[in-house]
């Protein structure tokens, strides 16, 4: 598969796992304090995932350190297709370390938090995103992609707590 149709598939992967996704009101957007916090939240306040432009995504990254769980994985897809346009951009790498485990039980924590609430067609489409960056990337960028897509076909995140290994 040539390179544009890899975005494509995966494109359409990401949009049709989180097609019925909402974020209801009583859920917030803003899960930290702060102005950093609140002025890099506000960029997506009111706004459909589908509908934020890349230059949202590019200049307020941070927020998916911000968000609440919820918000988080509302916003996820918008930071996953745009980042089929930009495989090198923060937000992709800050994505791919937020999957890999950690021993600090605050993140890990964390992690769960937001991982944990995608659903079982939500996680194929984030390895399928992944295994498109892997095929974007030049050989020598692809170490951490390619743990990160271990972390996701094991279900690492979405398993039960006692099978966890830290």
């Amino acid at each position: 598969m040539n390179t544009p149709d890899a975005i494509s598939r995966s494109t359409e992967v990401i949009s049709s796992a989180f097609k019925g996704s909402l974020l209801k009101p009583n859920e917030g957007l803003c899960g930290s304090k702060g102005d950093e916090a609140e002025s890099d939240v506000a960029a997506f306040a009111g706004r459909h995932w589908g509908d934020i432009d890349e230059s949202v995504l590019l200049t307020h990254y941070n927020a998916l350190y911000w968000f609440t769980p919820a918000a988080f994985c509302y916003y996820l897809p918008a930071f996953l297709a745009c980042g089929l346009r930009h495989p090198r951009s923060t937000f992709v790498v800050s994505l791919i370390q937020l999957l890999r485990p950690t021993r600090s039980a605050e993140q890990h924590a964390f992690r769960v938090k937001r991982w944990g609430r995608l659903n079982t067609e939500q996680v194929a489409s984030l390895q399928t995103w992944l295994e498109t960056l892997e095929l974007l990337l030049d050989p020598s960028e692809t170490d951490e992609v390619i743990s990160a897509i271990e972390v996701v076909s094991r279900r690492y995140w979405w398993a039960p707590s006692s099978e966890l290994a830290t």
